[in-house]
């Protein structure tokens, strides 16, 4: 009996065992976490610096009444006949969104003929490269009232009071130009503040600067016009050496250095300060059929993204 049990509680004790391995088994486990999909940005941000025969328009301080006036370029010189200096003035503001019926690059109301003046428009693409684009639409051209010596020249019936077909587009014309100072590129844009290029953004036209993109146009014949256009020929113009200096990269990202922005396919390069001078000109030859005539429009800058597409701005 003793034996019979003995063996019973051995069977018991192996069953338990066996049971007790048959639980071990080998194990692994990998987990990725926190995946996401974010979608980037694009912000594009504008700046103006308005000039006007001789005086640019100043921000004067909070405390100012009014804040923006007009002052001559150069301090210590005989302001000009007009504007007058310390008067208001519209087209400077520091870089921003663009509001509807605030920001006006050119708000002149009593144009002459002689009067010039010029404007330095620059462009912060962020976050992302992108394709520009310049627009002028919504366009009004019109007569306004037709005096005397307009009638004259233009012969009766033919001005129209106030919605026939304006004359200031006949003689209004712009000068363009990439004002990147003497050092191809745009390099004060720099974050750490380093000036690099102290030409680059003053205003001036230097013949370093390359050839104008408008050159004498009129402004019915501007836009619409693709930045890429510029900065692609820039890149041509300045950034491929064929005597064997080390060339850019062609992606214009070159550390705010020699040609930074300039791309061989023109795209703007993100965190790039792009300046444009925009200087126009209402010549003395400009006839009477132009008396008390309006030429208003919209300037539009576009911006969209340039990776993964090839054919910006199209429907």
């Amino acid at each position: 009996m003793k034996k019979i049990l003995l063996s019973v509680a051995t069977i018991a004790f192996v069953g338990a065992a066996a049971t007790t391995l048959s639980g071990a088994f080998y194990k692994d486990v990998e987990t990725s976490t926190g995946n996401t999909f974010t979608a980037g940005g694009l912000e594009l941000l504008v700046d103006s610096e308005s000039h006007y025969n001789g005086m640019v328009c100043t921000d004067m301080g909070d405390a100012a009444d009014p804040r923006y006036q007009w002052q001559p370029e150069v301090a210590g010189t005989e302001p000009a006949e007009f504007p007058v200096q310390e008067t208001e003035c519209n087209g400077t503001w520091s870089e921003t969104d663009l509001e509807d019926g605030v920001h006006k690059f050119f708000y002149f109301t009593d144009l002459k003929p002689g009067d010039e003046g010029e404007d330095t428009v620059s462009l912060h693409v962020y976050e992302n490269d992108a394709w520009g684009q310049f627009v002028i639409d919504n366009v009004i051209d019109r007569d306004n009232t037709c005096t005397d010596p307009e009638q004259e020249v233009e012969g009766v019936g033919v001005c129209v009071d106030p919605d026939g077909d304006g004359e200031i587009d006949n003689y209004l014309a712009f000068n363009g130009w990439l004002d990147q100072g003497t050092m191809p590129g745009f390099q004060n844009g720099d974050p750490t503040g380093a000036i690099i290029d102290p030409y680059e953004g003053d205003n001036i036209y230097q013949p370093e600067e390359g050839p104008y993109f408008w050159d004498n146009e009129l402004i019915s014949d501007l836009g619409p016009f693709d930045l890429s256009d510029v900065f692609s020929a820039a890149y041509r113009a300045y950034c491929v050496d064929p005597t064997g200096v080390p060339i850019p990269s062609p992606d214009g990202h070159n550390d705010y250095g020699y040609c930074h922005g300039f791309a061989d396919d023109g795209r703007m390069v993100k965190s790039t300060t792009y300046y444009f001078g925009l200087a126009w000109d209402f010549p003395l030859a400009t006839g009477n059929d132009a008396q008390t005539d309006e030429y208003t429009a919209d300037m539009t800058f576009r911006v969209e993204q340039h990776r993964n597409n090839p054919t910006p701005f199209t429907p």
